[in-house]
């Protein structure tokens, strides 16, 4: 059974895959599923239509013939249509449907008329379940206005049968199979509605990516390496296959950027005052600009201070922490900040 299932499933993907390369591209996720279900759509009404029409199974009548085959017709002038990119997918599985409705309704109708039809009865119930499948369809493939149209058609069909033939049974449960076609409209509508505000959702996060790979001058497959970046912890190897994605201005700025974020947590004023307590907190503003990596125009922007007075100051931190003239200061104040680390 197990095996059997995987073959099936198998087999729905590969059709799908297939049909995806021949019919025309979608975007969205949503015209994407309409594509695909209104593929399978046509499969299964053609190999339907087809067996009617070969006699294989249903009502061999000429009606029957000539409606299934008129429908056959228009199902592949609306798939013409939607291949050179006449109509859109959503126009296509709307037309689809609701031609569909129309023929299985009027056959429908012709079955409770015509005495001479073979299992009338039969046909009409069946005929019924179709119509009902097919409104499953619109809401499967989220159509608003060709599900409330398909519940209308239903609808009127059934009344129709119930007073032209006058069924007991159709009589009897009448108000309940109004009751269930008004809840398919309403879900209908409901569903339509969630479709639209995906859609618009879909299409402002499209529209914030696009404006941040601009912004940050990145393709998509560059933001994506920056997503993997975020999701765990790579090797070496493996940050230098991501890096690599990237020109060499974009990983120097990334390096520069992700350095500076972590220098600014890392080198606050609580910590620097207890790595520092002998310098005064004017040092104390230096030294932590120092570490952060600014150089002495950056720091006189930050500071406004003048070149001389920062200067001056940094004589003032380099006496305080005994260094030499050979001494650079910036390796000073990291291995303080080391040694603070190692003793917490």
């Amino acid at each position: 059974m197990e095996n059997n299932s995987n073959k099936d499933l198998t087999l729905f993907r590969r059709f799908t895959r297939w049909v995806s390369r021949r019919l025309p591209k979608e975007e969205g996720v949503l015209d994407k599923r309409r594509k695909c279900l209104g593929a399978w759509y046509v499969a299964i009404l053609t190999l339907g239509i087809l067996t009617e029409l070969l006699e294989l199974s249903g009502a061999f009548d000429i009606f029957f013939k000539c409606s299934n085959a008129t429908m056959l017709v228009l199902m592949y002038v609306w798939v013409t249509l939607y291949c050179t990119r006449r109509i859109s997918v959503l126009n296509f599985v709307s037309l689809l449907s609701v031609t569909t409705q129309v023929f299985i309704a009027l056959d429908t109708i012709y079955s409770v008329l015509v005495p001479t039809v073979q299992d009338a009865v039969m046909v009409t119930y069946v005929n019924l379940l179709i119509l009902t499948a097919n409104i499953m369809f619109c809401l499967s493939t989220y159509q608003s206005v060709a599900t409330q149209v398909n519940v209308v058609i239903a609808l009127g069909t059934t009344v129709t049968c119930m007073v032209i033939a006058y069924d007991r049974i159709i009589s009897q449960y009448i108000i309940m199979v109004v009751m269930v076609f008004i809840f398919i409209s309403l879900l209908g509508l409901f569903i339509s509605r969630i479709s639209s505000q995906l859609q618009e959702e879909n299409a402002a996060i499209k529209r914030s990516e696009e404006e941040l790979m601009h912004i940050l001058m990145l393709d998509k497959d560059q933001m994506d390496c920056i997503n993997r970046l975020a999701k765990k912890e790579y090797t070496e190897e493996e940050m230098k296959t991501v890096f690599e994605q990237f020109s060499e201005r974009s990983q120097r700025y990334i390096l520069e950027n992700v350095t500076k974020y972590i220098n600014e947590q890392t080198y606050t004023k609580d910590i620097i005052e207890k790595a520092f307590p002998e310098l005064t907190p004017s040092e104390r503003d230096i030294a932590q600009l120092i570490l952060k990596g600014y150089k002495l125009s950056g720091i006189c922007t930050l500071l406004e201070k003048s070149e001389a007075n920062i200067n001056t100051q940094r004589t003032n931190i380099r006496r305080k922490l005994s260094l030499t003239s050979s001494d650079h200061l910036l390796d000073a104040l990291q291995e303080r900040m080391h040694r603070l680390g190692n003793t917490q």
